[in-house]
């Protein structure tokens, strides 16, 4: 490990070759934990282990073989990503699975179609899109998503702040007088 950190090109190569057990590693473990990340996500989590052993490299102690402190690090970044997956994919259940409320409130005033369609071309952009797409077409955030090619927490990122702009524009319209 001294000759790869000082640089030493036969020994940058050895240690090359010995860092492509990293993908079978991440294969194995990912394996027995059912198959939770897809191959381009094992990809990726394959990048991060090698970011982290070239970063933590003046950490390893030649105590136990260089491979073993690889599985180490493979298994915790494995199972790091594992359950970020898990948490995104239970936080998009959980948001796909409330309504779009349909009826205003009772302390509000209704707007006919031509209206919400004005403030939404005054909103603009891609949140007017947004907003579109989820209340007026009844779309999912994954849908929305899809469909405006966007990760579904853009898409709910986009649709809360629209909302708030529409508020803020539904504001400054009644104290005008433009809309009832």
């Amino acid at each position: 490990m001294t000759r790869v950190q000082g640089g030493n090109v036969q020994a940058l190569e050895e240690f090359a070759q010995r860092l492509a057990c990293v993908p079978r590693i991440l294969a194995s473990r990912n394996a027995r934990l059912g198959r939770p990340l897809t191959a381009e996500e094992l990809q990726d989590v394959a990048q991060d282990v090698f970011v982290v052993v070239l970063r933590r490299l003046g950490d390893f102690q030649p105590i136990l073989p260089l491979e073993s402190w690889m599985f180490g690090i493979c298994n915790l970044l494995l199972r790091s990503a594992a359950r970020a997956k898990a948490r995104a994919r239970h936080r998009t259940a959980e948001l796909d699975q409330q309504p779009a409320s349909t009826a205003p409130a009772p302390t509000q005033s209704v707007l006919d179609a031509a209206q919400i369609d004005s403030l939404l071309s005054d909103l603009g952009g891609i949140e007017a899109q947004v907003l579109r797409l989820k209340h007026l077409e009844g779309l999912t955030f994954v849908e929305v998503a899809e469909r405006l090619k966007i990760s579904p927490n853009t898409a709910k990122t986009l649709h809360y702040r629209g909302l708030t702009r529409l508020r803020g524009l539904l504001g400054n319209a009644e104290g005008h007088g433009e809309a009832t």
